[in-house]
């Protein structure tokens, strides 16, 4: 989730409240961010901006050899 190498983006919009409550589920994980949404939300729409999609999620494609 945190990497910065994405190659690949998906839109999350339908699926970001879901998302929103997993992530909440491992607050120890999360204590630093008090705006939990908030972070969540920014860096979905900054990984989503440059594909028009409202709300990305990023990962990187692996082809195999």
């Amino acid at each position: 989730m945190m990497g910065d190498h994405h190659d690949e983006f998906v839109d999350i919009t339908a699926t970001f409240e879901l998302k929103v409550n997993a992530v909440r589920a491992h607050a120890s994980q999360w204590v630093e961010y008090p705006d939990l949404e908030g972070f969540l939300r920014r860096r979905a729409e900054r990984l989503g901006q440059n594909d028009g999609i409202p709300l990305g999620e990023g990962f990187k494609r692996l082809v195999p050899t």
